[in-house]
């Protein structure tokens, strides 16, 4: 599908190099074997709904434009977290067009008690939206351009 390429690419994506190192460091052991952490898996993978990638992303949906995915904490902790979030990514051909639109949503939220603001300052999110846009941008120039 459109989105296997795309999520494929995203994680082989340049941008996800460091946040895929430091993951590695941190949760990467036999607990997590099971996973996907090499570039290798993750460029050939079918990202099927149940996929854990990086002990950070789990697949909750996947159609032939679109991949949605949890985030915000380890897919082994299955409960209401305290900070949790949802990234959509989607692939959209316009043939009539000649074109390609590619996007990366998220929405973080707090899973636990009564938020008293965003679930993230403004520092963060600033870096969130920077991170993700890097993310898109040099997954799809590797490997969507031509």
């Amino acid at each position: 599908s459109r989105c296997n390429m795309l999520f494929n690419t995203l994680g082989f994506s340049p941008g996800y190099i460091p946040q895929r190192a430091i993951l590695e460091r941190k949760y990467r052991g036999p607990e997590t074997a099971d996973q996907l952490w090499d570039r290798s898996d993750l460029l050939k993978n079918k990202y099927e709904v149940g996929t854990i990638v990086t002990d950070h992303f789990e697949v909750l949906e996947k159609t032939e434009d679109r991949i949605v995915v949890r985030c915000g904490d380890s897919p082994r902790n299955r409960d209401v977290r305290p900070s949790d979030g949802l990234f959509e990514i989607a692939a959209k051909i316009k043939p009539n067009e000649g074109v390609a639109e590619f996007s990366l949503k998220s929405c973080f939220y707090q899973g636990l008690g009564k938020a008293e603001g965003a679930p993230m300052d403004a520092k963060v999110a600033w870096a969130h939206r920077q991170y993700t846009k890097l993310l898109l941008e040099t997954a799809v120039l590797k490997k969507c351009i031509r």
